[in-house]
């Protein structure tokens, strides 16, 4: 089985929510992310995978589900931003996870 497919199936098993177009980016920037590690001699576990996943999730959802790129690119301050964003990046992140959404 190749990585990515691996990566898809391990994410899509615990973000059972995650919208399909979500779940193939992440998927992929992650496989090509390990295998340019890997490239350089760093092997990573399943136990790294699991840690980077959430790291991943939730900056797919700020680049994705959010204005945040394009209030950067207009000058907002990148701390303000990701301050702001915290919440709605939770809700989406455990919504994702187990259907839970804030209301």
């Amino acid at each position: 089985m190749d990585l990515k497919r691996f990566i898809y199936r391990r994410v899509k098993h615990r973000f059972p929510n995650i919208p399909s177009t979500n779940l193939n980016k992440i998927s992929g920037l992650m496989s090509t992310a390990i295998e340019r590690r890997e490239n350089e001699g760093e092997i990573l576990s399943l136990i790294d995978l699991d840690v980077l996943v959430p790291f991943y999730i939730k900056a797919n959802i700020r680049h994705s589900q959010t204005g945040y790129d394009h209030n950067l690119n207009n000058g907002k301050n990148r701390t303000y931003e990701r301050k702001r964003l915290r919440q709605f990046i939770s809700d989406m992140y455990k919504f994702w996870t187990r259907g839970e959404r804030k209301k």
